[in-house]
C-alpha cells in the first residue's frame, strides 16, 4: 500500500520530456529513485544497478516499459535517470514525499527541528571553471520520528537566516508548534514570523 501510494503521488510531478523518445513514465522512473535511495543507494549508476536487480514481477508492479519483441520488462540506464534528476522540479518531488510521509505518519504535529546541512560531494564548476560551493539545504523535520517536511536551499553568496525564513513561510500555519533552530537564528524577525504563524520558537545548541 505505502508503495502503491508514492507511485500514485509521483504523477503529480509536472513532466518535462518531450512526448517523443519517452519510453518510461515519470513516476515509474521516480519510484525507482525513490527505492534504491530508502534501500542505501545513492548517484545515478548506483540507481542503474539497483534497477537492473529488479524482477519481473516488480518491474510490472512499477509500470515499466514492455518490450513488445521479448515481452520482457526494461528498466532505465543510467543516462535516463541522470537526465529527469537534471531537470527535474525539485520542489514538486519534495512535496510529494512530504505528503507521503505524512500520511504514513498518525502523530499529530508538535515540534519541527530545522538545521542546515552541506551535502557531500556536490561543488561544481562553472563553464568559466571557477569552483562553486557544494550545495547547503535548511531542512525541517519533526522531533520524535525525523520525518521530513521541507527543504530550502542556501543561495551562493548568502547564509541560512534567509533560507529558513523562506523554508518557514512554506508552512500554512504552526498552530500549537514548537520550532527549535540553531541559536544564530535567535532573531527578531525569524521569532516574529514563527510567532505570526502560531508557532512557539526556542533555540537548540
Amino acid at each position: 500500500p505505502a508503495l502503491a501510494s508514492l507511485f500514485k503521488l509521483f504523477s503529480k510531478v509536472p513532466e518535462h520530456r518531450k512526448v517523443k523518445g519517452r519510453r518510461y513514465r515519470l513516476d515509474t522512473v521516480l519510484s525507482i529513485i525513490a527505492l534504491a535511495t530508502l534501500c542505501g543507494y545513492s548517484g545515478h549508476r548506483a540507481i542503474a544497478s539497483f534497477a537492473a536487480k529488479l524482477t519481473q514481477a516488480q518491474r510490472r508492479r512499477l509500470r515499466c516499459y514492455r518490450n513488445k519483441h521479448t515481452r520482457e520488462y526494461q528498466v532505465p540506464k543510467e543516462t535516463c535517470i541522470r537526465e529527469i534528476l537534471y531537470h527535474l522540479d525539485a520542489e514538486a518531488v519534495e512535496n510529494v514525499v512530504a505528503q507521503w510521509m505524512e500520511g504514513l505518519d498518525e502523530t499529530e504535529l508538535r515540534s519541527i527541528a530545522i538545521d542546515g546541512k552541506t551535502l557531500k560531494g556536490t561543488a561544481t564548476r562553472n563553464a568559466q571553471g571557477e569552483k562553486k560551493n557544494a550545495l547547503h539545504l535548511v531542512s525541517a523535520v519533526t522531533h520524535h520520528n525525523a520525518r521530513f517536511l521541507a527543504q530550502e536551499a542556501v543561495q551562493d553568496k548568502s547564509n541560512e537566516i534567509p533560507a529558513v525564513r523562506k523554508l518557514l513561510e512554506r508552512f500554512p500555519h504552526l498552530n500549537g508548534v514548537t520550532v527549535t533552530t540553531d541559536a544564530m537564528h535567535c532573531l527578531d524577525e525569524t521569532a516574529r514570523l514563527i510567532v505570526q504563524k502560531k508557532g512557539g520558537p526556542t533555540t537548540s545548541g
